[in-house]
């Protein structure tokens, strides 16, 4: 289920699920039935002190979002977007963020997982970190982020370059960025955010309204389709999430 932990964080709603459709994400579930055996004990939700400062942000600490991952008509694991907490990474209060998808089907397995440091203030990435355990294929990557420099820096290898923007996003925090826009169905939003300048612009495009069944109720969405010019961020539909229906 999605805890509530996030009561300190200005404009966070920790209920707000966000469906995010990478390819072969489907529609969210918000509660994860526990292994066989395992007591499923809900841990106390941590305290945060209230920011004056943080932006508004549909999201905060605490927020966790459980999807069914299914390659064609194989249910095939699960998907996952956390904020477990916050985290102070140089002096910088960041959400962290975890994205996670696990699976596989006919002995074929998928171990995905992205990490990322998004400013709870300006909404910039500080960090961000995959790795990635797929058919025939393994990465890992570790960038960080220097604002103040212009450069990003890879510190699993000696790879650096320069940022594309004072107020930079890798793949995941871009988004949470998404979240805090008041989307209109029909337009396209266009940014030069994105860390690396190879991958920009991105462009937002905003296909429709539609609805979303879930366990914890049907929720009004909004979809839309980020284009991003490297393999990074998917081209697949997005649905951001609004409130449940009554």
């Amino acid at each position: 289920m999605i805890a509530a932990a996030n009561a300190g964080i200005r404009g966070a709603r920790a209920g707000v699920p966000f469906g995010v459709l990478l390819g072969t994400l489907l529609a969210p579930i918000l509660a994860a039935a526990p292994l066989q055996g395992q007591a499923a004990l809900p841990a106390p939700p941590r305290v945060y002190h209230a920011d004056s400062t943080a932006a508004p942000a549909p999201f905060g600490p605490g927020e966790r979002l459980v999807y069914k991952v299914k390659i064609g008509i194989f249910n095939a694991g699960e998907g996952q977007m956390s904020i477990p907490d916050l985290d102070t990474l140089r002096g910088h209060d960041a959400y962290r963020i975890s994205m996670t998808i696990r699976g596989g089907v006919l002995g074929l397995r998928v171990d995905d997982e992205y990490s990322s440091w998004l400013d709870v203030r300006s909404l910039q990435s500080w960090r961000f970190i995959q790795d990635i355990h797929e058919i025939n294929y393994k990465s890992f990557r570790h960038y960080e982020f220097y604002p103040e420099r212009r450069l990003w820096d890879r510190e699993d290898n000696d790879e650096s370059g320069p940022l594309a923007s004072l107020t930079p996003l890798d793949d995941i925090a871009f988004i949470y960025f998404i979240r805090t826009l008041p989307l209109e169905v029909g337009k396209s939003y266009t940014f030069d955010r994105y860390f690396k300048v190879e991958g920009n612009p991105v462009t937002v495009t905003v296909l429709r309204k539609d609805r979303r069944q879930t366990e914890a109720g049907e929720f009004a969405t909004i979809v839309v389709q980020p284009i991003i010019r490297t393999k990074g961020l998917s081209t697949s539909p997005t649905t951001r999430g609004g409130s449940p229906s009554t």
